[in-house]
C-alpha cells in the first residue's frame, strides 16, 4: 500500500511542477514588450522643398498622420497659408526590412 501512495504523491508533485512551469511561461509572454509599430498618431511639420536644389518652395505647415494597425492611414493637413489645394489624404503603410523602416503611399482628393 505504501508504494501506491508514494507513486501518487510523486505524480502529484510532477503535475504541480508542470502546471507552475506553464503558468510562468504564460506570465512571461504577457509581460513582453509590444511589437514595434508605426501605429498611432503623429504630429509632423512638413517643409515642401525643391528636389533639385533643396530650397523650401513654400512655408512649413503641420500635418497629423494617423497610422492604423491594419495598414491603413489618414493624413490631415493644417495649412494656414492655403497654398496647397488639398484635403485629407487616405493611404496604406507597411513595414519594410528591419524594425524601423516603413513605407507609405497616400492620395489627396482635390
Amino acid at each position: 500500500m505504501k508504494p501506491k501512495i508514494q507513486t501518487t504523491i510523486t505524480y502529484g508533485i510532477i503535475a504541480i511542477a508542470i502546471a507552475l512551469a506553464i503558468s510562468q511561461g504564460t506570465v512571461t509572454a504577457h509581460g513582453q514588450a509590444p511589437d514595434r509599430s508605426l501605429g498611432g498618431v503623429w504630429l509632423v511639420t512638413i517643409t515642401p522643398r525643391n528636389c533639385a536644389t533643396g530650397a523650401p518652395t513654400t512655408a512649413a505647415f503641420e500635418a497629423l498622420f494617423t497610422f492604423h494597425n491594419d495598414g491603413t492611414m489618414l493624413v490631415s493637413l493644417r495649412n494656414s497659408s492655403l497654398t496647397l489645394d488639398r484635403t485629407a489624404a487616405h493611404g496604406l503603410w507597411g513595414r519594410e526590412h528591419g524594425w524601423n523602416q516603413y513605407s507609405f503611399k497616400f492620395i489627396h482628393i482635390r
